[in-house]
This record gives C-alpha cells, sequence and structure tokens, in this order.
C-alpha cells in the first residue's frame, strides 16, 4: 500500500537566503549576517519606538554614547563591498537608517522648542493687541524690585570631545548635525575610544 521511497539530501540548509554547503565562506558569510542582524535587532527596537512616534523615549534611549557605540558596532563590521556587495547594501542601509533616526530626534528636540517659543511669543503678542493686559503688563515693570543683587556669571569655554573634534578635521562639519556612523566608528577606533 505505501510505497518505501528513499530521499536523498545534500548538506545543504537555507538561511536567510545563503546556501550552507559546509564551505568556508559560506559560513563566515552566515557569521557576518548573524552579527549584523544582533546590531540591528537593538536598532529596530529603537525603531520601532520611533515609527510609533515615541520621540521622548526613542531620544531618551538613543543618547550619544549609544548612537557611538551602535555606530562602532556597525563600523566594525564593514565588509569589502566588492567581496560581499550584498551584505554590505544591507549594512550600509542600516548605518543611513540609524543616522536618519538620530538627525530626526534631533530635528524633533528642535520643534519641540520651537513651539515653546512658539507660545510664548504668542503671549506677548496678545498682551500687545489687547490695551488692559498692555497697562497692566506695564504696570507690573513699575512695580518690579530687584530680590537679589546684581551678579556677575562665568560660563566654563565649551570644549569639543576629541571625536568629533578628529572628525571634523578629517570630513567637515556633517550636513544636518549628524556624524555619519561609519565614519565616526573610524574616527573612534583611530583614536582609541571605545564604548561598550
Amino acid at each position: 500500500m505505501f510505497r518505501a521511497t528513499t530521499v536523498f539530501r545534500r548538506n545543504v540548509n537555507p538561511v536567510g537566503g545563503l546556501i550552507l554547503s559546509g564551505e568556508g565562506k559560506d559560513m563566515i558569510k552566515l557569521d557576518m549576517y548573524i552579527r549584523l542582524a544582533k546590531v540591528c535587532q537593538t536598532i529596530n527596537i529603537i525603531m520601532k519606538e520611533y515609527d510609533r512616534g515615541n520621540f521622548y523615549e526613542v531620544a531618551n534611549t538613543l543618547t550619544n554614547d549609544v548612537y557611538n557605540k551602535l555606530s562602532m558596532q556597525l563600523g566594525a563590521l564593514a565588509a569589502e563591498a566588492t567581496k560581499y556587495p550584498d551584505y554590505e547594501v544591507i549594512r550600509t542601509m542600516t548605518t543611513f537608517g540609524l543616522g536618519g533616526m538620530y538627525q530626526g530626534i534631533l530635528q524633533h528636540a528642535d520643534l519641540v522648542d520651537i513651539e515653546l517659543k512658539l507660545k510664548i511669543c504668542e503671549e506677548h503678542g496678545s498682551i500687545l493687541h489687547d490695551p488692559e493686559k498692555l497697562q497692566e503688563w506695564i504696570n507690573q515693570l513699575r512695580n518690579r524690585r530687584t530680590i537679589f543683587p546684581e551678579s556677575r556669571v562665568q560660563a566654563r569655554k565649551a570644549k569639543l570631545k576629541p571625536e568629533y573634534a578628529e572628525y571634523i578635521k578629517l570630513y567637515g562639519y556633517p550636513a544636518g548635525g549628524v556624524f555619519e556612523p561609519d565614519k565616526l566608528s573610524g574616527v573612534l577606533n583611530k583614536l582609541g575610544i571605545y564604548y561598550t
């Protein structure tokens, strides 16, 4: 009734589009993709929150140090583009995605700041266009007394971190204010600065 059939299978396993035949080159590719996938998982968690519009959470997660650490990890995973073109397309797409997300967070911070300034300007504008509010504001200015004596404030000189100074020296100031992850990774490695 049932016919016994013998199925011969070669030692071939499809993994993420790769066919592993046990050869060393394929195993190297698999290792490269696995290591890249681990970094991508971290970035995807942050991107998921970004996609949901949780910009405050993303800004608190994707700090400058985290951005530098992810940049270094992606830079360390760089491969020869002529030898591994598909891999490099995925890796560089990930680096540009990381940089784009960081740029988005910076722009969102600017937007929040501008919205706050706009609200203050609208309040001041309402005072200027209402004679009663304007008179009240003038009266408050006349009655204002200084509680604290005039003081002299000193600020420390701003100092650029060495990795950013070196980046700017080598590549110029980045467009949009976001340091490209691959270039930043190279600078961090060159200076021996490691984020763990």
